[in-house]
């Protein structure tokens, strides 16, 4: 994980006028704008992942609102599955424990009286943290989205390329 100070988006530098004058990244994820954004009726859109299993029903809402994006900006690959899977049931537990506070307010009495804190605010906050952390890994945040480059990488990629170097030879 990068350590300091989260960077600026890059929106921001250049709606200020870059005024640090540094270099923009270039090779920037870009998700797609809210007008762009084609809400399904359940089923995935053609080429994306299909969902893994166990995946909750909640977790399968944030999964195909979150994986065609990432797919297009190029920042989830296979390998990253299990990782989305964490974030999309993390966006699931936070929906829930959000429900939950909501219902029962922001506290609660013990079956002694006393008055307490509501216990879905721990989960709350977990979720929380294990949305920030997951989606920064994806880009999923303007700021994150700065420290992540893209490679221009051709139609094949690297092992594919090195797989057929070792069959010529």
């Amino acid at each position: 994980m990068t350590r300091g100070r989260k960077p600026k988006p890059t929106a921001d530098k250049k709606y200020r006028g870059n005024p640090g004058k540094q270099k923009l990244p270039e090779n920037e994820p870009k998700p797609s704008d809210w007008g762009k954004l084609k809400v399904t009726d359940g089923k995935l859109p053609k080429n994306m992942p299909p969902y893994p299993d166990g995946l909750s029903d909640e977790a399968q809402i944030v999964w195909r609102r979150v994986t065609p994006d990432a797919v297009k900006m190029g920042v989830f690959k296979p390998v990253d599955e299990d990782a989305m899977v964490v974030f999309c049931e993390a966006v699931a537990q936070y929906r829930r424990a959000r429900t939950m506070i909501i219902k029962a307010g922001d506290v609660t009495k013990t079956p002694q009286g006393f008055v307490q804190k509501n216990p879905f605010h721990t989960v709350l906050r977990d979720a929380i943290s294990t949305i920030d952390k997951f989606g920064a890994k994806f880009g999923f945040s303007p700021a994150d989205r700065v420290r992540i480059t893209l490679e221009n990488v051709g139609d094949e990629d690297e092992l594919a390329k090195f797989i057929k170097e070792g069959e010529g030879a």
